[in-house]
């Protein structure tokens, strides 16, 4: 049975450098259910909330770079990866992040120790002070750019930037 693990994105092509490093220092035979998620935080007015729609805000928040990175690991990481699933975290305290963990079986969250959230849009909020406070197994990577352009070439950040400027 593959092991449950949450990574908090910004849905942000570098961010999943994260799930990068993490598959690649992984040693194991394990297979991985990975969750990618964001906070979001839910309007109050009633009729936001009438016509609130998760499916609908992943796909504004999910760019096709994204998805083609997501796509790229997926078959990397065959063999590791038995599934990738984008979702949000709309509570604001931390008993309602932790049964978001428990409702969705989270074994592990992975995280960046260095890694910065940009806000994609206006509702959107770093996991972060929710990942610190949670009672299942952490792994925190320290993650960085590398300088090196031969070893930068696999960042999957610099594939997405350079990808119009060779043609």
């Amino acid at each position: 049975m593959p092991k449950r693990i949450l990574i908090p994105t910004d849905f942000s092509i570098n961010s999943l450098n994260i799930l990068k490093e993490f598959l690649q220092k992984d040693e194991s035979d394990e297979q991985y259910d990975v969750v990618l998620s964001c906070g979001y935080y839910l309007s109050e007015s009633i009729t936001d909330l009438l016509f609130f729609s998760k499916h609908k805000i992943l796909r504004s928040l999910n760019t096709d770079a994204f998805m083609d990175a997501i796509s790229i690991l997926r078959n990397k990481y065959a063999h590791s990866l038995h599934t990738v699933n984008v979702d949000l975290f709309t509570g604001s305290v931390q008993s309602s992040f932790d049964d978001y963990l428990e409702g969705n079986k989270i074994e592990t969250i992975v995280f960046g120790a260095d890694r910065k959230f940009t806000k994609t849009v206006k509702r959107s909020f770093d996991l972060s002070s929710f990942v610190q406070k949670a009672k299942v197994n952490k792994i925190m990577l320290t993650y960085k750019l590398r300088e090196d352009r031969a070893i930068a070439t696999d960042d999957l950040t610099v594939i997405f930037n350079t990808a119009g400027s060779f043609s």
